[in-house]
C-alpha cells in the first residue's frame, strides 16, 4: 500500500485523530531542527514545535493542498 499524503493524513485527521499523530511523526523532526537552527535554543526550538502543530491541528479543515500532496512548500 503507498504511503499516504500530506494532504491525505490531514483530511483523515478530521475524524481520526491518529492520523496527525502519522502526520507529526512524518514531520516533527524537520519542524524541530528548523526552530533550534532559528533559535539555537533546544526548550524554545520544542515550544515553537508544539506551537506549529498545534496550529496545524486547529487549522487542518482549512489545508488547502497546493503542492501535490505535500504540506511543505
Amino acid at each position: 500500500m503507498a504511503e499516504r499524503t500530506d494532504a491525505e493524513l490531514l483530511r483523515a485527521a478530521c475524524g481520526h485523530a491518529p492520523a496527525f499523530r502519522d502526520f507529526y511523526d512524518r514531520h516533527g523532526r524537520r519542524i524541530y531542527t528548523f526552530h533550534l537552527g532559528r533559535t539555537r535554543d533546544p526548550d524554545a526550538a520544542h515550544d515553537l514545535t508544539a506551537e506549529t502543530f498545534a496550529q496545524a491541528w486547529l487549522s487542518r479543515r482549512r489545508f488547502v493542498d497546493g503542492a501535490a500532496g505535500s504540506a511543505l512548500p
